[in-house]
């Protein structure tokens, strides 16, 4: 019974792989750090972070860094608690 259940979860998992092509394409970033940089701020100087956490200042130091490191760059975090 334990193998018919684990053919049928990874029969499932190919099909919908299959469907939606998730890996269809990967795309590889290859412009340098500093043209995302520039591009950022051509694009209105946001840039937007969902990320885990488990207090609503986690953040905190990662957007002081981010933002020393790029300056004229907001850096938006959303915690997921």
């Amino acid at each position: 019974m334990r193998f018919l259940t684990l053919a049928a979860a990874v029969s499932s998992a190919l099909a919908f792989e299959t469907i939606f092509k998730f890996n269809a394409s990967v795309q590889v970033e290859t412009r340098s750090l500093d043209d995302i940089y520039q591009a950022a701020k051509a694009e209105g100087n946001v840039v937007t972070v969902w990320h885990g956490g488990d207090s609503i200042t986690g953040g905190d130091a990662l957007k002081e860094a981010f933002e020393k490191r790029f300056p004229g760059i907001t850096l938006n975090i959303t915690i997921d608690l």
